[in-house]
């Protein structure tokens, strides 16, 4: 019975500690200049997800308590999976929803190679539907960010 107490308080204690170290959605939507570049962990859930054919890429969408963000992952989750997320802010521009489509694909690429998925020769096709995937939800929800999953 003490041990069951001691393990309980103890993940409590976790559990505590990991969501303090949190931010949110709203905070990055609110100081997305301030958060570019800097690694940033969430709790919530995926409502909405969308697997890069021929990778073992996908794209979706994270939900926590106050908003939602655009995530780009290596991570095998599915619809509905909730977590601790950790991963990288890359902000644009507010003014440049042309370029943006670029830049995500260079963004795209860029995790691919760097994540082993794919050679930097081969990576281009997926990195173009990686891209435009993720240029549609940002544009979908107004967004000027996605976060790149740290795995």
């Amino acid at each position: 019975m003490l041990k069951r107490s001691i393990y309980i308080f103890i993940t409590a204690a976790v559990i505590i500690i990991l969501a303090s170290c949190a931010t949110t959605s709203e905070r990055i939507k609110e100081n997305t200049g301030r958060y570019n570049g800097r690694v940033v962990r969430l709790y919530g859930e995926i409502p909405v997800i969308v697997k890069i054919p021929l990778t073992s890429i996908s794209v979706y969408q994270f939900r926590d308590k106050t908003g939602s963000v655009i995530v780009l992952s290596a991570a095998k989750h599915k619809k509905n999976d909730k977590f601790m997320l950790k991963g990288t802010v890359a902000a644009f521009p507010e003014d440049s929803s042309k370029e943006i489509t670029g830049d995500l694909i260079d963004i795209s690429k860029k995790f691919i190679v760097e994540n082993g998925i794919m050679t930097k020769d081969k990576a281009g096709k997926a990195a173009a539907a990686a891209g435009k995937a993720i240029a549609g939800f940002l544009s979908a929800l107004g967004h000027v960010f996605i976060i790149t999953e740290n795995i």
